[in-house]
């Protein structure tokens, strides 16, 4: 299981996705690498969208 930092970091990332300007896609890519897809789909979907 990933540390919190670790999951905050990618809470952050994500959250760009979210704001209206250019997205750096390879900057968010080597960000949150080191999660699988399915751990970034879930965290997309049911922690950061909701909120935002």
């Amino acid at each position: 299981m990933k540390s919190l930092s670790d999951k905050e970091a990618v809470w952050m990332t994500l959250s760009e996705l979210f704001v209206d300007h250019d997205i750096n896609h390879e900057q968010i890519a080597n960000q949150i690498g080191h999660f699988s897809i399915s751990e970034v789909e879930h965290i997309l979907f049911y922690e950061v969208a909701p909120v935002l």
